[in-house]
């Protein structure tokens, strides 16, 4: 009888990803299909949740399509590999409370474009959004700026996801500044709030984060 022996090397997921040898497995109480987007008899482990995800942002067309904000976003080499990506998942990841996780890779090092060991950190999905710009659906006005009436608006939003206005202004620039001003001082604010619990690299990149008008 002929039994076929799956390689652990095969480039399997994205055009980039492989399973790699070693104690990491993709499911519990299960085997992934063909296409590595479900599972039968068993769920995705979170390793294998979170690698998966993150080639999709960076390698999947269709993801592209939706959410153009990561065309040439890559992952390092090494993460490729699952079992390597695991391994620093397991070294890395922390919980608070019943708070959403996110892997992050942009605010370690502000416009970083790659996953890998030095640029990403785990942070609470609260503070994963604080730094998205949303600047394909803007137009060419600064972020945290609106026309209004004839004028120029600043607004931010606050933990509450509504907008806080902070005056109507005659130039974007003006407006612009009152944004930052008050953005900044709101996210230093958050990082003190979970100082004791979020990595401190997180939060001294929080402490010292700019906005600049071109963001």
């Amino acid at each position: 009888m002929n039994v076929k022996i799956k390689n652990l090397f095969d480039i399997s997921v994205y055009g980039v990803g492989y399973t790699g040898i070693g104690q990491y497995k993709a499911t519990i109480n299960g085997k992934m299909t063909k296409q590595y987007k479900a599972t039968i008899n068993g769920k995705m482990t979170k390793q294998y949740r979170e690698w998966h995800g993150m080639l999709e942002r960076c390698y999947s067309q269709k993801w592209h399509e939706e959410h153009p904000t990561y065309i040439d976003c890559e992952v390092c080499e090494d993460w490729y590999n699952y079992q390597v990506f695991s391994a620093w998942f397991d070294n890395t990841y922390y919980k608070i409370g019943n708070e959403v996780m996110a892997l992050d890779k942009d605010w370690l090092y502000k416009g970083n474009k790659i996953y890998s060991p030095e640029t990403c950190v785990f942070a609470p999905q609260y503070i994963n959004s604080l730094i998205v710009n949303k600047k394909n659906n803007r137009g060419e006005l600064p972020i945290g700026v609106t026309i209004y009436q004839g004028k120029y608006r600043a607004r931010c939003k606050n933990n509450t996801g509504e907008y806080k206005h902070l005056g109507t202004y005659d130039t974007p620039e003006q407006a612009f500044k009152a944004y930052k001003t008050f953005k900044e001082s709101y996210i230093k604010q958050i990082a003190e709030s979970y100082k004791d619990h979020i990595p401190t690299k997180l939060y001294e990149a929080m402490i010292n984060y700019e906005i600049n008008i071109n963001d």
